[in-house]
């Protein structure tokens, strides 16, 4: 485990904590309001409120929010007050285990740890329940010290016999009776908890990474504790609300999350657990479709264009970090199927792929009905990832040696590409339209699915993924960056556009769904816009916006800045402007495709590491920030690992060659674990007699080790971030001027958007 993954807390952070058991348990305290506290849930068991200690001698009871000072570890997080401390940490429970040999269920177990400094104190330590559930506390043994018992009006219980002074023993809170006690080892429990978090962080390593080293550990990690279940492995969306298997969510954040860390069992069975409800029944509207989220096989929906063109693409994804073709095989039916049925029952004339006005990532509904943000019936999104699986299926159909299919899908996705540049590219404007509507009247709103075009398709060969030529990328790349990007997030709606909401969930003129998809920022969309603003050689803007990011995840000693946040994560929104000078996470505050996307972001886009085991080679297209000067990066690639290190040469002097552009060059060291025949694909420019300022891709055999020289390039100019407008009661936006002024605006249409396009 990583020693220097500590966040420290001072007193009255306006923050939480919060730890999951990686099954369906996630423990959370609020460090300065207990309103705010969520205590201890299992499904939608809340087991426990609050927790404190109670002095006897004083009679007050002492809530976390009184601490000295917090030290959130990995493993555990220690409260300090001024006379004792207290660690709590809640055990994860191994996946596909379930701790069967120890435990015969898969409820929470805390563990606390109290020890006093005051040799003349008296302490007892207490809880609030919030069910009828009774708890059991047992010692590192397995002896029962202890039974609370609860009732319906949520009593709050004293426990004497196990709190001490100079107490330091461990205390493990169950809420079942252990049947054999005497078999039962509570420490190797715990012991097993530090090594499932040791294991995890063996995985990989990062270092040099200027402000966004010890954040991609905690963006890692905590994406790492949203993977839960255990009959069915998913990813939960986010806490506290978003904890079911979402289809979606899932698989944006499969890469960032599992398959850059290296969990690649654990990616492979979210995949097929997936791939597991997909319908199958002929009948059905939505059949072939992957569920857009499920709880069991009775509880199952599939309410999205895109969760389905998702999850083949990340197929794709786990393939290529692992050459996994036996898993290729059993994919193979599942996605022939998926696209087969949607080329015959879902797409245009134009090869577009349909969809409802509320199918898109942007759902927001008014009460579940007439959509906010209505993008139908062909939305940029969903028509590249549509082109991005037909490619994929292409592939795959060629390795399956399935020449029927093979054809279908390139001749599918050609009809797609050709289509897509001829109905949604508006040269004059250096834009890309964001939907197609009725009569192919196209929606020139400005919104981030625009740099959906250049991050989706990344995952082909650039040959294969590629739209426009770079001059026409960078033009659309600037005029969308110039029109949504604030340093703390990109707007989902521009600032421009009539339907804007400054707020998400701060005003009292609109439901805050109305502003879910109008302006709100959504982090992960951060992800798509840094790997554009990196294909074109602004990676030191985009650079600046991860470490706002990176500061939103661990800076907490800037109460001036942020809103409440959650230590470590991300949350899933930002308000799109600052409220009385402070910027408010909203939302969930630690989402899953948040964090990942932020650790996708520095091995894929930063560090340009893309593996290509299908074809047995690995890719290298580094486009470093400059802060990014000495370091190094291990990751697992397939059953191997390898290891990149450099080291940035003294900066070259300025010659006509560097006019408008600049090159930094590096020493770069490979090194894999274990020997093995490997192409390594290096782009970037190669140092020669005469340097010209050309990227080009060479070809290395990589067997163990390799060194060479590379220039990176960089923009000498960075694109400009924007800034809020500021209104006057003249200009203010009708979000704010009118109540309820866009749901008044949708429910006044005759036409109500609805468009569920099934032929």
């Amino acid at each position: 485990m990583n020693e220097n993954l500590v966040i420290e807390l001072s007193k009255k952070t306006d923050a939480c904590f919060a730890y999951t058991d990686r099954n369906q348990s996630y423990f959370q305290i609020h460090c300065k309001n207990n309103k705010l506290t969520d205590g201890l849930w299992k499904d939608n068991i809340n087991f426990i409120k609050n927790i404190f200690i109670y002095d006897i001698k004083t009679k007050h009871k002492i809530f976390p929010v009184s601490f000295d000072k917090i030290l959130y570890k990995p493993h555990e997080v220690e409260l300090i007050y001024k006379s004792f401390s207290l660690k709590i940490s809640l055990i994860i429970q191994k996946f596909q285990e379930n701790l069967k040999n120890q435990h015969e269920s898969d409820f929470p177990i805390l563990r606390f740890s109290f020890f006093s400094l005051d040799k003349d104190a008296s302490y007892s330590f207490g809880m609030i329940l919030a069910s009828e559930y009774d708890s059991y506390f047992y010692d590192d043994f397995g002896n029962l010290l202890d039974k609370s018992f609860s009732n319906k009006n949520r009593k709050i219980i004293f426990e004497k016999s196990f709190i001490e002074n100079n107490f330091d023993k461990n205390i493990y809170c169950c809420f079942e009776k252990v049947k054999d006690s005497e078999n039962k080892d509570f420490a190797k429990l715990f012991s097993n908890h530090l090594n499932s978090i040791e294991n995890f962080f063996n995985n990989f390593t990062v270092a040099g990474l200027g402000n966004l080293t010890k954040s991609t550990y905690w963006a890692l990690f905590s994406g790492w504790l949203l993977v839960t279940g255990n009959k069915h492995r998913g990813i939960w969306a986010g806490l506290p609300w978003f904890r079911d298997n979402w289809g979606r969510d899932t698989f944006i954040a499969l890469p960032g999350i599992l398959l850059v860390s290296g969990q690649f069992e654990e990616a492979k069975a979210v995949i097929a657990s997936f791939a597991e409800f997909q319908d199958k029944n002929p009948s059905s509207s939505t059949y072939g479709r992957i569920p857009n989220r499920y709880i069991d096989e009775n509880d199952v929906i599939f309410n999205t264009a895109d969760g389905t063109l998702w999850f083949v693409r990340e197929v794709w994804d786990y393939l290529q970090y692992t050459g996994d073709f036996d898993f290729l095989k059993s994919m193979w039916s599942v996605i022939k199927l998926a696209l087969e049925v949607d080329i015959k029952n879902r797409t245009d004339e134009f090869g577009f792929l349909l969809h409802g006005d509320a199918d898109t990532w942007m759902d927001a509904r008014i009460k579940g009905q007439e959509p906010f943000s209505p993008r139908g019936s062909r939305g940029n999104d969903i028509q590249i990832l549509w082109f991005t699986a037909l490619k994929i299926a292409e592939k795959i159909a060629n390795l399956q040696k399935d020449c029927e299919y093979e054809k279908l899908f390139a001749n599918q996705s050609e009809k797609v590409k050709e289509n897509f540049i001829k109905f949604f590219f508006m040269k004059d404007k250096n834009q890309i339209g964001d939907c197609l509507g009725k009569n192919e009247v196209l929606d020139s709103a400005i919104r981030p699915n625009t740099f959906f075009t250049f991050s989706v398709p990344k995952i082909l060969e650039e040959k294969e993924g590629k739209f426009f030529s770079f001059e026409d990328k960078q033009k659309i790349v600037k005029n969308t960056f110039e029109e949504l990007a604030l340093e703390y997030g990109i707007l989902s709606l521009s600032q421009n556009h009539i339907d804007f909401h400054p707020f998400h969930d701060k005003s009292k003129k609109y439901h805050k769904d109305a502003a879910y998809h109008n302006g709100t920022i959504w982090l992960w969309n951060s992800g798509p816009v840094i790997d554009s603003m990196c294909d074109v050689n602004q990676q030191n803007a985009a650079y600046k916006l991860s470490s706002f990011h990176s500061k939103q995840m661990l800076d907490f000693t800037d109460s001036k800045t942020f809103g409440s946040r959650c230590l470590g994560s991300l949350s899933e929104n930002i308000n799109a402007q600052k409220l009385n000078g402070k910027i408010y996470p909203s939302g969930t505050w630690s989402q899953a495709w948040s964090v990942s996307e932020f650790a996708r972001n520095v091995f894929q886009s930063y560090l340009g590491i893309k593996p290509r085991l299908l074809e047995n080679k690995l890719l290298f297209s580094p486009k470093f920030p400059s802060d990014f000067e000495n370091g190094e990066v291990d990751f697992c690639l397939g059953n191997n690992s390898c290891k990149i290190s450099w080291k940035k040469k003294n900066v070259l002097e300025s010659s006509k060659d560097y006019e408008t552009l600049k090159v930094a060059f590096y020493d770069f060291a490979f090194e894999l674990k274990n020997e093995q025949n490997i192409s390594l694909e290096i782009e970037g420019i190669f140092e020669s007699d005469k340097i010209q300022c050309e990227v080009e891709r060479r070809e290395f055999k990589l067997s163990k080790t390799c060194n060479l020289q590379l220039g990176i390039l960089f923009d000498c100019e960075d694109f400009n971030f924007i800034s809020e407008i500021c209104y006057t009661n003249k200009t203010k936006p009708l979000s704010i001027k009118k109540k309820d002024y866009l749901i008044k605006k949708i429910l006044s249409k005759s036409d109500k958007g609805f468009y569920t396009p099934v032929r």
